[in-house]
């Protein structure tokens, strides 16, 4: 074999390998949804596989840096397709609430600012920007598009691992309060 073909069948094979696709471990999540009450007591995060890549379950020892640190103690289920999948991150109070959905992993309360902040992913793999979470108990922003920080509000419907959506309600402090009062009021009245 002359050296010109072995130069160009070496050549050949560098350019095959590095067109092989990276491994997929957890590179292609990226936030879409988040949501707070209006104490931060109830708050969820929903991630969505963007890139149709069905192995993207190896969260384990990454981190999601908002408010505090939070860092994935497992991965996600196997075997499993991750492609095109949800998983949420949520307070435990929001899985007490009715209409929730059992999250994937539980952050403590507060995670997110209320009145806007950062979450980073996985050391930079997805930032979202955001501005101030809605606080009337049913609305959450949801990104518009993969990347950037561009967002809309709409009413909450979040997704878990399993598939399973829910969609919850909180009522705002105040409203509480003054349907405890409108009640007390309507009792005396029958009296």
């Amino acid at each position: 074999m002359n050296h010109f073909r072995r130069l160009t069948l070496a050549c050949t094979g560098l350019s095959l390998l590095a067109a092989t696709p990276a491994l997929a471990t957890f590179h292609t999540w990226r936030v879409s949804q988040l949501y707070s009450d209006s104490t931060g007591n109830v708050q969820f995060i929903e991630f969505h596989e963007v890139f149709g890549d069905a192995s993207e379950q190896f969260l384990a020892g990454h981190n999601i840096v908002a408010a505090s640190t939070f860092t994935f103690p497992t991965n996600l289920p196997l075997p499993s397709n991750t492609a095109d999948r949800y998983f949420l991150v949520a307070t435990s109070a929001y899985q007490a609430l009715p209409g929730s959905v059992t999250p994937d992993y539980i952050i403590p309360s507060n995670f997110l600012s209320r009145t806007g902040g950062s979450l980073n992913y996985a050391a930079g793999i997805d930032v979202f920007t955001y501005g101030a979470l809605p606080s009337n108990g049913t609305s959450a922003l949801f990104r518009n598009g993969i990347s950037g920080s561009s967002f809309s509000v709409g009413a909450n419907s979040e997704t878990n691992f399993a598939g399973r959506t829910g969609a919850v309600s909180v009522p705002a402090p105040g409203m509480t309060l003054m349907f405890s009062v409108g009640l007390l009021a309507a009792a005396r009245r029958r009296r």
